[in-house]
């Protein structure tokens, strides 16, 4: 599991109040976000470098304008991907007997840690809407809780209706150890904290 050094306070806070805590990822479907990227930029890019190779040697001003906006494109699309990435792998949904944290985390963009009590989670919605939401079986959980004013998005779970199961299950006690994980990307810290 990958838990980024700002978010060390998550594990503190996970020791005082539960024994085992879990952790889960987002659906694979959504890597497909910076390799798309990754394609359209490095395309733009061999394209604008073409473009300025088949310029005349009269028009040389044009000709380092459209290779410095190749070069441009080329490494705003790779930091892109590498971003997404980097976002994917570490930003994670914790969940223990006590608490669901989740996590989302990109280096210089986005550091954000939303803790919610189990006790105060009033309604769970499970949502899937599109084909390719139902055929790659992921999808959105929206979490009400009592004493915040709207509701908590958590965006991409894979199969929400077992999620939903799950977190219902944890609030009635269920202990950990005891939970159906299969398929839903979850993995148990590698010893009690």
């Amino acid at each position: 599991m990958h838990i980024h050094r700002n978010n060390y306070k998550v594990l503190l806070l996970l020791r005082v109040l539960v024994i085992r805590f879990m952790s889960i990822q987002d659906h694979w479907i959504w890597l497909l976000r910076p390799i798309f990227f990754l394609v359209i930029g490095a395309a733009l890019g061999v394209l604008l470098l073409r473009m300025g190779q088949l310029t005349t040697p009269a028009d040389g001003l044009m000709q380092y304008a459209i290779y410095t906006l190749s070069f441009v494109t080329l490494t705003v699309s790779i930091h892109a991907f590498f971003l997404l990435m980097i976002q994917w792998n570490i930003s994670a949904i914790l969940l223990s007997n006590k608490r669901l944290i989740e996590i989302k985390y990109a280096p210089f963009v986005i550091d954000d840690m939303n803790h919610i009590i189990l006790d105060k989670v009033n309604e769970l919605e499970k949502t899937k809407h599109g084909i390719f939401k139902n055929i790659f079986n992921y999808g959105d959980v929206t979490l009400s809780v009592a004493g915040m004013k709207g509701n908590v998005h958590l965006e991409n779970i894979r199969r929400p209706s077992k999620f939903v199961n799950l977190i219902e299950a944890v609030k009635l006690g269920t202990p950990l150890e005891r939970l159906d994980l299969k398929g839903i990307g979850a993995v148990f810290s590698d010893k009690y904290l």
